[in-house]
């Protein structure tokens, strides 16, 4: 299997929420067939997922409503100019609040000339038995779009 072929899971690692939503959207990947790469952002290698088509990203929310802005926006700016005409699906967590974030996050993929999967997954705070199944779920709807 070729990297173009394997999905990506690119997340901010630093809230153990969006990692337990990350791993079980893996999971769901692979329940598919298809073949997804986790990756914490810390560990992150910028040329090697700019060969994936499909990318799945994830990230904390902060008290402003917006994205961990300390490293995850920075590389989300740098590396949207690689986005355009790949699918991409969003997820995130956050303690409060409600999804204005994530309909901001959904329009600068569009406007990347990016193909966004349905609406991003949002849960808010630690994922439950619930939100786990929603987010395996997800992993499965995008790993077949």
């Amino acid at each position: 299997m070729k990297l173009a072929d394997e999905i990506g899971i690119i997340y901010c690692g630093h809230e153990e929420n969006v990692e337990i939503m990350a791993k079980k959207i893996l999971a769901g990947i692979n329940k598919t067939g298809n073949r997804a790469i986790l990756t914490n952002l810390v560990n992150l290698d910028m040329e090697e997922i700019k060969h994936y088509n499909k990318i799945v990203f994830g990230c904390p929310i902060l008290k402003k409503e917006t994205l961990e802005e300390r490293e995850f926006e920075s590389f989300f700016r740098e590396f949207s100019k690689h986005l355009k005409g790949k699918k991409v699906a969003l997820f995130g967590s956050s303690g409060w609040g409600g999804r204005e974030w994530m309909f901001a996050w959904e329009d600068r993929i569009k406007n990347l000339d990016a193909i966004l999967f349905d609406k991003g997954m949002f849960i808010m705070g630690k994922p439950d038995n619930t939100g786990k199944y929603w987010c395996t779920e997800f992993g499965k709807a995008f790993a077949e779009f």
